[in-house]
């Protein structure tokens, strides 16, 4: 362990609409970035909180079209939530939701 503030936020669909998205997940996400840029501010050598988001696919098909509508629908959530809760993005002590990578893995 590094010593970093992290989250793992575990989706278990990926909703159609983003509308869905924001009910879905908007009031968790709220909870989480708010205690991650609280810990993140709190910690003496500035390292930046990680939240991870991790969601299950099924393997059938080909997700790559549901996974990159997914990925802008979550980052537009992310934009939308820290702004209503006053939470930095980018910059000293803040999260860093575009450092992380995507990992595909499907299921059997």
């Amino acid at each position: 362990m590094d010593g970093r503030h992290s989250a793992l936020l575990l989706l278990t669909d990926t909703p159609s609409a983003f509308a869905a998205l924001r009910e879905t997940c908007g009031h968790a996400l709220s909870t989480i970035l708010q205690a991650l840029a609280a810990a993140s501010r709190d910690d003496k050598d500035g390292r930046p909180a990680v939240l991870d988001i991790a969601v299950a696919v099924s393997g059938k098909g080909k997700p790559f079209g549901l996974l990159q509508r997914f990925l802008a629908d979550i980052y537009r959530l992310l934009a939308v939530v820290s702004v209503a809760a006053s939470v930095e993005l980018d910059g000293p002590g803040a999260l860093m939701p575009g450092s992380s990578s995507l990992t595909g893995r499907t299921a059997p």
